[in-house]
């Protein structure tokens, strides 16, 4: 008789070779604890990279039946690669399924969407969020292409995080914040005491609570409810 788990992995190996692409982890680098991970990839079956005006979002084969939703950062057409920033500070597929990445990996995915909204032109934007929202920050910034018109604070969970956002983000001037509980309450600490440019944009992204907690602060200061955009990645 053929057992269940048997069953169950031919199902799932069939939904891997139905799927049209297959990428390849080419780099992986930790934060310390390990609750953050930046994975390099190349998705050699994505050829319309140079034509992204909104970030994407690539639904990975995490586990079997299981994907996963990331945003694909620092992309370069010309050889097909990105990384993607994954937070692993909670237990789940995904967060179990980078632990175990090692360089040379293969992997399933569909092909990359767009995540919906992009960056709006000349204007201030401002991301609020956490670690899990990284991905889909650096890649409004490199579609706007001006790094001098980001400000914002993002919610670390380490206290060593600090100082590896402050040395590994460059490129994403965003104030780091440690929280190791209360993430709403810091937030809207910090919030209470900026100064934002009169046609600043907010974007906000990460943990549904939170996002719902800054979107208070921010009404709470009169911001219009039309400059906000947000989305809730996780519980």
């Amino acid at each position: 008789m053929t057992s269940t788990f048997s069953i169950k992995d031919r199902a799932a190996s069939l939904v891997k070779s139905a799927m049209t692409h297959n990428g390849k982890v080419l780099a992986i680098r930790v934060w310390e604890p390990a609750t953050f991970y930046e994975v390099d990839i190349m998705l050699p079956a994505t050829d319309g990279m140079a034509g992204w005006r909104r970030p994407q979002k690539i639904n990975i084969l995490v586990a079997p039946f299981t994907f996963r939703e990331y945003t694909p950062a620092g992309w370069d057409a010309d050889i097909q690669t990105c990384t993607l920033y994954i937070d692993a500070g909670h237990d789940g597929p995904g967060s179990r399924w980078v632990r175990q990445l090692e360089v040379g990996d293969t992997f399933g995915y569909f092909r990359p969407l767009d995540a919906h909204f992009g960056p709006l032109r000349d204007t201030q934007a401002v991301y609020l969020g956490d670690l899990s929202a990284i991905g889909h920050f650096k890649a409004l910034s490199q579609i706007a292409g001006d790094i001098r018109t980001v400000s914002g604070a993002v919610i670390v969970e380490e206290r060593k995080h600090e100082k590896y956002y402050k040395d590994y983000m460059p490129d994403l001037p965003l104030q780091p914040l440690y929280s190791d509980s209360e993430a709403v309450n810091t937030m809207w600490s910090w919030i209470s005491v900026q100064s934002f440019a009169p046609d600043a944009a907010f974007y906000l992204m990460g943990n549904r609570r939170l996002v719902k907690g800054i979107r208070r602060a921010l009404k709470d200061k009169g911001i219009d409810s039309g400059r906000i955009t947000a989305k809730g990645f996780w519980e």
